[in-house]
């Protein structure tokens, strides 16, 4: 890729993926951006934004459940505690059949507002270097 900052052609690098992800009804979605970035100066090339959803496991306590059949109704709360989003990279084939693959780990945990159960959710996307968008 030609970078226009450095006015040449440059190797890329992966930058830190940036997720939005909102957690509603037993789910984790959102978008998860990729950016490929000038190996020399970190000038933004090419992006892709990836969606994702991922189930959540939540065991709640008998109580909690006894609260939301009652008369309220209302399904309790699920909180973010914490959230990681790592890259990875990857490559099928060599030479000129090869295709390298760019992606992100997520990792997010998370409890219920009521009960304070545990849950986890934890997912990847990736997208083909040859599928990525020019800034």
């Amino acid at each position: 890729m030609r970078c226009p900052d450095c006015n040449r052609f440059v190797g890329v690098g992966q930058g830190e993926p940036e997720a939005s992800l909102e957690v509603s009804d037993g789910s984790l979605a959102g978008d998860v951006r990729l950016v490929l970035v000038c190996a020399e100066c970190g000038t933004e090339l090419a992006e892709s934004t990836q969606e994702v959803e991922i189930d959540i496991t939540l065991t709640h306590t008998p109580e909690c459940l006894a609260q939301t059949a009652g008369e309220d109704g209302e399904k309790p709360e699920l909180e973010v505690v914490s959230e990681s989003v790592s890259n990875n990279d990857r490559s099928e084939g060599k030479g000129r059949g090869g295709r390298h693959f760019y992606g992100a780990d997520i990792e997010v945990e998370g409890m219920c507002a009521r009960c304070k159960a545990v849950w986890k959710a934890v997912g990847a996307v990736e997208e083909q270097a040859s599928y990525f968008v020019e800034c």
